[in-house]
């Protein structure tokens, strides 16, 4: 499964980079159809694969999240965690 490329990642700020932002930017976007939960990134560490973003699920928070877990979705809930290419870079507060 093909979750981050290259670009994505390069584009993608490092861990804490937004911190003291009043309009922070999510930059790319995963999702769970079958369960309508989003998690869009907002920073990333590529040593760690460490997410940092908004989770929309129960319901909305920030928080981190690993592309590790993302992947693993499909084998504990029996579908896939699918990357929105269409998705444009956005302020966190338009989501």
């Amino acid at each position: 499964m093909f979750l981050l490329d290259q670009q994505t990642q390069d584009l993608l700020p490092p861990l804490y980079a937004q911190e003291k932002e009043t309009k922070k930017i999510a930059y790319a976007r995963f999702y769970l159809p079958d369960y309508n939960w989003e998690w869009y990134a907002m920073e990333y560490s590529p040593l760690q694969k460490l997410f940092y973003g908004l989770v929309d699920g129960n319901e909305k928070e920030f928080g981190y999240f690993t592309l590790d877990e993302l992947a693993a979705l499909q084998y504990s809930v029996g579908s896939r965690v699918l990357r929105d290419y269409e998705f444009e870079p956005t302020f966190v507060d338009e989501l």
